[in-house]
Order: C-alpha cells, then structure tokens, then sequence
C-alpha cells in the first residue's frame, strides 16, 4: 500500500509514523496489521516499511529507501489558463499521471471563471492531485498553486531552463525543435485557456518557444497534458 508523508507524519531514524486520515485508513478501511508492508514516499523517495505498532498513529520500521522510480528528472511547471468549471479537475489528474511537478492556473484576457472562485477550491485541487499521486505512483505530491496573473507567470519562468508556449497559430516550429541543445532540468509549459492566448498575451509570451502542437485545434483540457507527453517522450522521461 502506498502513502506520502503528510503533515501528521513523522520519517527519522527510528522509523516511520503515519498519522492523520492516513493512520485511520490503514487500520480502519484496509485494516492492516502488525507485519504488514506499507510504501511511504517523501520528496522522490520511497521507504519500503513493516508495520510494527497499530494505534491512533501507525509506527513501521524502515526495512529499504530508493529513489522513486516514476519522478521524471526534469521537473516541468504547468501554467494553464483557467478554463471553464469542471475541466481544470482533469487536467490536474492526467498532468499529475503524466509526471507535472507544479500546477500554477492562471488568469489571461479569455478566461471566464474568476480567480476567486478557483483560489476557494485549491484544497480540494490539491486533494486531486494527491488521488493522482497516489494512483501513479509517484514520489511526491505535485502542488497546485494559488492563481496569478500571465505577466507574473512570465516572470516566475525566467528562472526556469526553458519555457514553452504551444499557440494555435504557430507554425512550423514543434516542442521538438525548441527542445534541441536542451540539457536543463525545469522547464515551464504555458497554455491557454478555450480562446487561446489573445495577440497581446503571445507577445507578453515572446521571450518563450512558440510552438504548434500539430494541425488540429486541441481544446484547453487536452493541449496541456499533449504538451507534457511530447516534452517527457522528447526528452526521454516517459
């Protein structure tokens, strides 16, 4: 069975504690005993645990640590626009699948949904990603962030090794193209919202690779986790 350490969670040299929903999980809905194994992971890694005490806290002791073989090296940023309600859960979920490290929505001139209205469901967002996590393995819980603005996006990507930005009206020029000589490891992906980015967004966006994604028009709920696939094949982390 496989957890991340959470806040009610404790990993040192005596072992490993699981509190919080976690604890309950473990002795209630799977109802594992002394003996048992359990997988904590914590920032990329995994401890391969037996179970050693049942309580309102679960106590194992730590029998191997490895580095978590489904994180990607390269550590990519998602900055999506904010797309109409209900399509930014999918998005989470198959981005956190595909190996994202970061989900930043973000507002742009064609976004509908306020920024609001998002920001008071970032824990359940981030409750999402943790499904996500857990479902695919992965060694640590991609954070979903709070919104903010393109041009703050922009400027936060400056410290990344690359950051790409696939438009609808770009021509030519593919994630492949922009990712040769690349040997970085945090890049940034910028996607639009159900209208794309306007003009004046892309030029904002200049400093970054405009790409096409291909000859069909992806929705906003596709084109990210595309993106992301193409990039991960592209530089070998699928």
């Amino acid at each position: 069975m496989h957890f991340f350490k959470g806040e009610s969670s404790r990993i040192d040299e005596n072992g490993v504690t699981v509190g919080g929903d976690d604890a309950r999980h473990i002795t209630k809905s799977l109802r594992l005993r002394v003996g048992d194994k359990i997988t904590v992971s914590d920032n990329g890694y995994d401890y391969l645990c037996e179970i050693t005490r049942i309580g309102d806290c679960v106590q194992a002791r730590i029998e191997d640590i490895s580095k978590n073989a489904a994180e990607p090296n390269i550590q990519v940023t998602l900055f999506q626009a904010l797309p109409k309600h209900g399509k930014f859960e999918l998005i989470i979920e198959k981005c956190v699948e595909l190996g994202v490290c970061e989900i930043v929505p973000i507002v742009t001139d064609y976004t509908i949904p306020s920024a609001e209205s998002f920001d008071a469901k970032n824990e359940r967002f981030n409750k999402l990603s943790e499904s996500a996590a857990k479902q695919s393995r992965r060694g640590y819980i991609p954070k979903v962030q709070k919104v903010i603005t393109l041009k703050d996006a922009v400027t936060l990507s400056e410290g990344f090794d690359i950051a790409i930005t696939p438009y609808e009206k770009a021509e030519g020029r593919r994630i492949r193209d922009a990712l040769c000589g690349f040997s970085g490891n945090r890049a940034a992906l910028f996607i639009g919202c159900e209208g794309g980015f306007s003009e004046r967004e892309i030029d904002i966006l200049k400093n970054t690779h405009i790409v096409t994604l291909g000859r069909r028009i992806l929705r906003t709920e596709t084109a990210g986790f595309t993106a992301l696939t193409i990039f991960f094949n592209e530089t070998g982390e699928l």
